[in-house]
């Protein structure tokens, strides 16, 4: 009871104007203090976190207008590239970039695959050594034997318009 007492307390002198400029202190006993700085021996307690909420501001200006596209919606043309292999030798780790989009197209998704045991993917992702749009498969042979690897891309493209 005595902690909503000093609670509905503080909200009340928060909300007088006099007091805007004040800050909320806890004591070495526990009491809270207003005063403009809290002494040396004092904490300065953080009225958002007592719950303690003034009122709300005025709303803001409006914000400038959005641009609006003259194009409508349209869907992208994607395809696959050849899905390529390479080799990776026994107990190594190693990358190999895709093979290339047509021209035209950009690379979206790089798509990695093996069917060997053993073999595990490091990642995948877009190739930022190389001024072209490259992307990339990592691998890492855990067996004693060359294995191959296999990756594409599929790659995309707005449609002309008619």
């Amino acid at each position: 009871m005595r902690y909503i007492i000093i609670i509905l307390s503080i909200a009340f002198i928060f909300n007088m104007k006099a007091a805007e400029a004040s800050v909320l202190c806890k004591t070495k006993n526990g009491s809270a203090k207003i005063r403009d700085a809290c002494k040396k021996m004092e904490t300065e307690i953080d009225a958002s976190q007592l719950g303690i909420r003034g009122p709300q501001g005025e709303p803001g200006p409006q914000g400038p207008q959005g641009v609006a596209s003259a194009l409508p919606p349209q869907q992208l043309e994607c395809v696959s590239t050849v899905i390529t292999g390479s080799p990776i030798d026994a107990n190594s780790a190693t990358y190999f970039d895709n093979p290339s989009c047509p021209n035209g197209y950009v690379a979206t998704t790089p798509y990695c695959w093996t069917g060997a045991k053993g073999i595990y993917s490091q990642g995948s992702g877009f190739n930022s050594n190389v001024t072209t749009n490259k992307t990339y498969c990592a691998w890492q042979n855990t067996t004693n034997a060359s294995q191959t690897v296999y990756g594409g891309n599929i790659c995309c493209r707005v449609p002309a318009n008619p």
